[in-house]
């Protein structure tokens, strides 16, 4: 995955922006579902980020079938990775993050 996070970055920023909602969701839960997987604290900021973005994408209520709901989803990565306490806290945004772009390119509240 590492090869392709740059490429699936703004993947995801584009088919968001073109309101193609279920292929975005897709894409975000790819990169999200990557970074607890490897427990690889420094990018656990990138997965935030992620998360934030499917958030905003289930308010569309156009629920990405073939995908699971975004609940048991949600449900589904709290059970697998409920012992990553900073992963958590980077979700919850306990770190202290900033509103610069990272190496990604994501800028938070950006579309």
């Amino acid at each position: 995955m590492d090869n392709f996070v740059h490429a699936l970055v703004p993947l995801a920023a584009a088919l968001e922006n073109a309101g193609l909602w279920a292929g975005a969701t897709a894409v975000y839960r790819a990169l999200l579902v990557a970074i607890p997987d490897k427990a690889y604290t420094p990018t656990y900021r990138h997965g935030a980020k992620y998360w934030g973005r499917l958030q905003a994408l289930a308010q569309n209520g156009s629920g990405p079938i073939p995908l699971e709901p975004s609940e048991q989803f949600e449900a589904t990565i709290r059970v697998q990775h409920k012992r990553k306490s900073s992963f958590w806290a980077h979700l919850a945004g306990e770190t202290g993050g900033d509103s610069e772009p990272d190496d990604d390119g994501f800028v938070p509240g950006s579309q």
